[in-house]
């Protein structure tokens, strides 16, 4: 929730400043600041109405910018990776979205249950080790009227 604390201008006029706190993936919490100005003629009772949906606003508009949660350790991985590919979508080309979302489709089968928090370096080593013991087939594609080979790894 953002706090609002109302100030007097040395002007006469009265300001809103808004602040909202994140708690960042690392534990660490991140502040967030703005200022909401009354304008003339406003009266008191609307100014603090309008002063409280720019709050929500604002708050909501640092939730957007910290991937959707204020404070990302308490959900499961498989949120948190689905909320990942939604945000990197923008910023990379097509054919890696697709391949991220197939490769976090896999690992989601057996990391997404678990919470951020308790993913420790033991869980993902084991995972590791797991994907170390099944076997891996290649599988080779020639584009037509191309001399040149396309290799895939693919997970059997």
């Amino acid at each position: 929730m953002a706090m609002i604390t109302k100030n007097e201008l040395k002007n006469g006029g009265v300001s809103y400043r808004i602040q909202a706190v994140t708690t960042l993936l690392s534990g660490k919490q991140k502040a967030y600041a703005s200022t909401w100005r009354k304008p003339e003629g406003m009266t008191e009772a609307q100014a603090k109405k309008e002063a409280q949906k720019y709050a929500f606003e604002f708050e909501e508009k640092i939730k957007r910018l910290s991937g959707g949660a204020i404070d990302d350790r308490n959900i499961r991985f498989a949120e948190y990776s689905k909320r990942w590919i939604e945000q990197s979508r923008d910023s990379n080309s097509l054919s890696h979205a697709v391949r991220s979302e197939e490769i976090l489709e896999e690992v989601n089968t057996v990391l997404g249950s678990y919470m951020l928090n308790d993913l420790t370096p033991s869980v993902i080593q084991r995972y590791l080790n797991s994907l170390k013991k099944r076997k891996r087939k290649r599988v080779r594609a020639k584009a037509t009227g191309l001399s040149v080979y396309a290799s895939e790894r693919v997970i059997v």
